[in-house]
């Protein structure tokens, strides 16, 4: 029994010895920045539903403003997309959460430091930020009892400026505590807090709170896998580069794999290597970063008077 690189296709009789702890390694990297990429795909759908969120707050006064078709029913199909759209969002981020405990799990196992450091990071996100905590709840509250938005209100105000005045379109989602309260399961503390800030509270606010807050968890984790991310990326490109060097007549890497050879010449077990996985979780990296003053952040269609 040998190990080696090889590139399984049709045509190539290439074998590059390599030794046991080497394909080892290589099994292992490949296997841990898999479930990085699944980490952040996970983050991926949990950003992705909640700017779904966050674009039909815009749509919908946009048609307001230029349609006004305003109807009974228009009004309750609206508060139901919403309804929607901030499911969507909870359940992505609550996936997020339970999965990514698991990825980190089959990394480094379940009581390992590393764990432990992120899992009491998200607690203290959960203690530092209101959003955190009242999602968490609705969440529960969604998949439960029922629609966590009563109201979604569109409103139409005139707004003073110094060039005239312009008629602005906002939708603002509400959320009412004593509709939550009714709820005998709903956490008294978190209701409690969310009766202090009034009879209705603006979804929005807290929905960025929390996602913002999630951001931070990710980028925690980041930071803590950074060094062991370049590490496994370093071995896969070695041996891809590797075997390159030994075999340069070889016209790709296409199909190319760590793998054993058996002593019946037949070959198992293959780790096969590319960079394009790689590539595409750092791409999701780069897209999915800087969350931490979301909170902060609004969009506006207004047209900015030139300064004078």
């Amino acid at each position: 029994m040998n190990y080696g690189l090889k590139r399984d296709v049709i045509g190539s009789s290439s074998f590059l010895d390599i030794s046991l702890q080497e394909y080892e390694n290589i099994k292992i990297a490949k296997a841990n920045l898999l479930e990085m990429l699944f980490i952040e795909e996970k983050f991926d759908v949990v950003i992705e539903n909640y700017l779904e969120f966050e674009l039909e707050l815009l749509k919908i006064p946009a048609r307001y403003m230029v349609l006004r078709n305003v109807s009974y029913a228009l009004h309750y199909d609206n508060k139901n997309i919403i309804n929607r759209r901030l499911v969507n969002s909870l359940s992505s981020c609550r996936s997020y959460l339970d999965h990514t405990k698991h990825h980190l799990n089959n990394i480094f196992g379940k009581d390992s430091q590393i764990v432990k450091e992120i899992e009491e990071f998200k607690n203290n996100q959960y203690d530092q930020y209101l959003g955190y905590r009242v999602m968490e709840a609705l969440r529960n509250y969604v998949q439960h009892r029922g629609f966590a938005i009563r109201s979604a209100t569109t409103e139409m105000r005139s707004i003073e400026l110094e060039l005239g005045n312009k008629i602005r379109f906002t939708l603002t989602p509400y959320i009412y505590p004593d509709d939550l309260g009714e709820d005998m399961d709903f956490k008294k503390p978190i209701l409690e807090e969310l009766r202090s800030l009034g009879k209705r509270i603006d979804a929005k606010l807290l929905l960025r709170d929390y996602i913002a807050s999630l951001g931070r968890v990710h980028e925690k984790i980041r930071a803590l896998l950074k060094e062991d991310i370049k590490n496994w990326t370093q071995t896969i490109l070695n041996a891809i580069n590797h075997f390159k060097n030994n075999y340069p007549n070889e016209p790709s890497i296409v199909g190319l794999a760590a793998m054993i050879k058996n002593d019946d010449a037949t070959y198992s077990q293959p780790v096969y290597l590319f960079k394009e996985f790689m590539e595409y979780r750092q791409q999701l990296e780069k897209k999915n970063s800087n969350l931490n003053t979301l909170g902060k952040r609004y969009v506006s269609s207004e047209v900015i008077e030139p300064a004078s």
